[in-house]
């Protein structure tokens, strides 16, 4: 997923239009905002997926998109899975990290970009991954 803007700024977050207009109940408004903010952010932060932000500027263009493309072509249940490890590794000890790390490796030996991966190696030729 490529998360992108309009303009030539990026911002996710507070509506200062939004604030001057509901001044009489502002803190109820500011609950709504952060209500459907953090809904995003743990959305985003449990995507099973690699999320991109898309900005104006150098980072943005044919480089990304050729990153976002890549990406979405190549081992996505891997690369979700290899996303869940980091996020979780922030709250785990090493024991439990290392644990959760080998039961992950063992789980996606089951699907059908992990085998594809193994033959293409074998074979010396480029995997056709299909996010499987």
């Amino acid at each position: 997923m490529v998360i992108t803007g309009e303009g030539r700024a990026f911002c996710f977050g507070g509506d200062v239009v939004g604030f001057q207009a509901r001044m009489d109940d502002v803190t109820d408004y500011v609950d709504e905002i952060i209500g459907h903010l953090h809904g995003a952010i743990r959305r985003i932060n449990e995507a099973p997926f690699p999320v991109i932000a898309g900005v104006s500027g150098t980072a943005a263009g044919a480089g990304l998109t050729a990153y976002a493309e890549k990406l979405a072509a190549g081992r996505t249940k891997a690369y979700a899975a290899a996303r869940r490890l980091i996020r979780d590794s922030h709250h785990t000890t090493l024991p439990v990290q290392l644990h959760n790390e080998h039961a992950t490796f063992k789980a996606n030996t089951a699907n059908g970009d992990f085998r594809e991966g193994v033959a293409a190696f074998a074979e010396k030729r480029k995997p056709a991954f299909k996010g499987s």
